[in-house]
């Protein structure tokens, strides 16, 4: 899968547990639990997968 997709489906998913007040959510890309994060003093996300160690931070 092209990393680009990859980026694109996992904060995808990522928007999706944020819309609905979920900090875990199902990775997209391999099925195992994600979990995300907003800090406060610069409002960057950082999130990631455990079983896959996708991770994304800003």
């Amino acid at each position: 899968m092209d990393a680009y997709k990859k980026i694109g489906e996992f904060l995808s998913a990522q928007k999706e547990a944020e819309k609905q007040g979920k900090h875990e959510f199902t990775c997209p890309l391999c099925g195992g639990r994600a979990k995300w994060v907003r800090y406060s003093p610069n409002d960057h996300l950082h999130v990631g997968c455990e079983k896959c160690e996708f991770y994304i931070m800003e």
